[in-house]
């Protein structure tokens, strides 16, 4: 890795701007930013995405002037030396390299922590323009974050909550009537769920990971909320229809799930998921106790119990309007609480490997 110190730099841009020209150029650079505690300091193994701010005080930056850029940690270029190509006028500003391209591909510039407890990290960046545009002011083309040092016993709690559908509103999901797969449910257009940073990191911009999915059918997003210091709640607006999983179409309880996989320390608050059912009150026509396929039902102590289930099935029980009462997923033979009055019931069951629909009614006294 070649090395470059802080006076080396300073001599290359003291070299730049000791020509003479008509043209007023001074390039800036400021602010460069790192996951930090507000003590600056990170755990050990931390990784973070460092970016800084370019900002042209001076005369325009034609298209074709370029200028080299680089991050320097400990002494060590550690990101670059790029060349950047200008084009920005005078008052224009950009983060680098969020903002900016590096042979037509967009980068980012990740760093990991490594090392024992007071171990530091001096992270610098500089600015040089090119040959034949003189900088007027070469002491603000470098800038460094405060040092920055690992340390032990760091909270780095990440916790994800309340889940809830913003489009379609709940109800018009939970208990659809599928109706013998003659009707859609809703899809899932936008969901919303509360970030709670319980770390004692800033974490405004930092990206994070997240698994959102309805049983196998899963996909992964990221989200960098713009303000999220320690302490600080965000809300994670999901409505980009690539990462929404389908809604299943045929009857039976379902979970709509986002996880966090950005894990930074406790897991056992980085998933929130929102439960739902969707229900298929259609009945074979003609369905009657005395012709109905017989399941081996019977009730007792507010329970339904089914004693012949041996793969997967989805039992619904409706009253004789076609109302829901309620809808279960069997493995095996068990039972379903059910708190119902008097009276005649239908009982349908679907296998799930087969799709073997059963139903009869029953009489509950």
């Amino acid at each position: 890795m070649k090395i470059f110190t802080r006076l080396f730099i300073t001599l290359c841009i003291v070299a730049f701007t000791g020509k003479t020209s008509m043209a007023g150029y001074d390039v800036l650079v400021k602010d460069m930013y790192a996951t930090t505690t507000a003590s600056n300091t990170v755990p050990d193994g931390f990784t973070t995405l460092l970016w800084y701010t370019f900002e042209n005080l001076g005369d325009d930056l034609q298209a074709t002037d370029t200028f080299t850029t680089a991050i320097i940690i400990n002494n060590d270029t550690v990101f670059g030396p790029f060349r950047v190509y200008g084009g920005a006028a005078n008052g224009v500003s950009f983060d680098i390299p969020t903002d900016v391209s590096f042979n037509g591909q967009t980068v980012t510039f990740p760093y990991t922590f490594e090392g024992d407890p007071g171990t530091t990290f001096d992270i610098c960046a500089y600015v040089i323009l090119p040959t034949g545009l003189v900088d007027d002011d070469g002491s603000n083309n470098y800038t460094c974050h405060t040092t920055i040092t690992i340390a032990d016993n760091i909270n780095m709690d990440l916790a994800v909550k309340g889940l809830k559908l913003i489009t379609p509103d709940y109800n018009d999901l939970d208990s659809f009537d599928v109706y013998h797969k003659t009707k859609t449910p809703p899809a899932i257009e936008e969901m919303e769920a509360m970030l709670i940073n319980n770390t004692e990191l800033d974490l405004s911009g930092y990206t994070l990971g997240f698994l959102i999915y309805i049983g196998k059918d899963e996909y992964n997003a990221v989200h960098a909320p713009s303000v999220f210091a320690a302490g600080d709640t965000a809300t994670l607006t999901i409505s980009n229809e690539a990462v929404i999983p389908a809604v299943p179409k045929k009857a039976g309880s379902y979970k709509v799930c986002v996880a966090l996989t950005t894990v930074l320390d406790d897991q056992s608050n980085d998933t929130t998921c929102l439960g739902f059912k969707l229900i298929d009150t259609w009945v074979p026509v003609g369905i009657s106790e005395e012709n109905a396929v017989p399941l081996d039902v019977y009730y007792a102590n507010q329970n339904l119990w089914i004693s012949n289930i041996v793969e997967p099935t989805t039992v619904t029980i409706m009253d004789v309007q076609g109302r829901l009462v309620s809808t279960e997923l069997l493995t095996r033979s068990g039972s379903i609480p059910v708190n119902v009055s008097s009276g005649a019931y239908i009982v349908r069951s679907q296998n799930e490997s087969t799709g073997e629909v059963k139903s009869q009614k029953i009489s509950i006294q």
